[in-house]
């Protein structure tokens, strides 16, 4: 009996250190020669639980269609996706601590002139993101994004590396609570 109720303390005891235990996430996100990229990597205690690389296919724009003169029109569309999710994003966003922001995008459109201004606008969209992050998140570190212009070149390439963390039970909390944020529009 008593190595019984030992046993269920320290099942309970291991149970609450894993609730409140943080999960983190690992996203690397790339286009590289119209080719897309996802990482996932989920870990607790730097044990990886998850590691692979998702489809994204369906879900993004066809990168052939995206270049350095199209990106602010991409972003603009992501824009109008995300208006429609906001108040579940928003809610993300509080539960989660961003450790890592890594964002970084090179292109040209082989005119200097217009890479120039692309140049610009894709900065200001940036930033704005960031400042949307930063004003609704709770980061540990400070955001890192760069655009490097190609004046003589038609290119584009874009990275984002993030690490985010949240509790365990905040963790399942979240995925029910938004369990149709996450679905795939084919199962519908």
């Amino acid at each position: 009996m008593l190595i019984s109720l030992i046993i269920l303390c320290i099942l309970f005891l291991l149970l609450m250190l894993l609730f409140f235990s943080r999960v983190y996430y690992h996203l690397h996100y790339s286009i590289k020669n119209k080719q897309q990229q996802l990482f996932l990597s989920i870990s607790i205690y730097n044990i990886r639980l998850y590691h692979k690389e998702l489809d994204i296919a369906k879900a993004s724009p066809d990168p052939e269609s995206v270049d350095f003169t199209t990106f602010t029109d991409e972003v603009k569309r992501m824009i109008e996706n995300v208006k429609d999710a906001k108040e579940k994003i928003d809610y993300i966003l509080t539960v989660i601590r961003i450790h890592k922001l890594n964002w970084s995008t090179a292109g040209g459109s082989g005119d200097a002139f217009l890479t120039g201004i692309m140049t610009g606008a894709i900065w200001s969209i940036k930033g704005m993101i960031i400042g949307y992050i930063s004003e609704k998140g709770r980061q540990v570190c400070r955001p890192h994004i760069e655009v490097l212009p190609a004046f003589q070149s038609k290119e584009f390439t874009t990275t984002i590396e993030c690490i985010i963390s949240l509790p365990f039970g905040k963790a399942r909390h979240t995925l029910f609570r938004n369990k149709s944020f996450f679905k795939d529009d084919s199962e519908n």
